[in-house]
């Protein structure tokens, strides 16, 4: 992408062996040469994080790990990298001990991932919740959701969460045009991401070619990710 504003990829797995996104600091080096290759001036880390198999303390040890291997290995012209954790929503979330950790570094943006179910009503009260303690919500690839749940995502924006799109989504005929709709009428799509798991460069490359159907409306999402990233701590390489 070709913008005034540096290129943020929001939306990635890149730490190593910390879920199935990377699976190897080989990998993990790789994937971050390809995105400087793209161009991709900012990543943020969001591993998996799944409340029925992980602590956040234990997540964070783990993760800590990760960006230790990852130093050590001393990758060359990285983009810059932010931490945080792509988490699975679920019932009481809000009370969960050691959430604030998972928000990325130094913000309290947290990414939410909601299930690939029905019933997303049942979540409404989590995300309110969430809200009202001073979370900034962020919803992973609403557009995994806006095909079958497109009222319950709406409903959830119109609260006050915010929106994260994958980049392969607008290269999908069938997706593309719901997509952009979303883009186009509200504010509240904050954030593009790559959701890259490995380190293919034909999916990288989607993401780095997004602004072909973005158009002005990349830079605008790009400011906005900018600013959910105020304040958050810069994990040096």
């Amino acid at each position: 992408m070709k913008l005034n504003s540096p290129v943020i990829d929001f939306h990635s797995h890149i730490l190593p062996r910390v879920d199935h996104g990377c699976k190897s600091t080989e990998v993990s080096v790789s994937q971050l040469s390809l995105m400087r290759e793209k161009e991709t001036d900012i990543v943020v880390a969001t591993s998996h994080f799944y409340p029925h198999v992980h602590t956040p303390d234990g997540f964070i040890s783990k993760v800590d790990g990760a960006i230790q291997t990852l130093k050590d290995a001393q990758p060359q012209n990285a983009p810059k990298l932010f931490v945080g954790a792509e988490v699975l929503v679920c019932d009481n979330l809000c009370d969960m001990e050691g959430l604030e950790q998972l928000c990325i570094r130094g913000t309290k943006t947290l990414l939410l991932e909601m299930p690939l179910e029905s019933g997303l009503e049942k979540h409404f009260e989590t995300v309110e919740s969430l809200l009202s303690d001073g979370y900034m919500v962020v919803l992973a690839h609403i557009d995994r959701y806006i095909k079958k749940h497109a009222k319950q995502i709406k409903y959830m924006l119109d609260m006050g969460a915010l929106a994260q799109i994958n980049a392969d989504s607008l290269f999908s005929f069938g997706l593309r045009g719901q997509v952009l709709n979303v883009v186009k009428h509200t504010q509240s799509v904050c954030a593009l991401g790559s959701d890259l798991h490995g380190a293919d460069e034909k999916h990288y490359l989607k993401f780095a070619s997004a602004d072909k159907y973005l158009g002005k409306y990349a830079e605008e999402i790009m400011k906005r990710t900018a600013k959910l990233l105020d304040g958050a701590v810069q994990i040096e390489l």
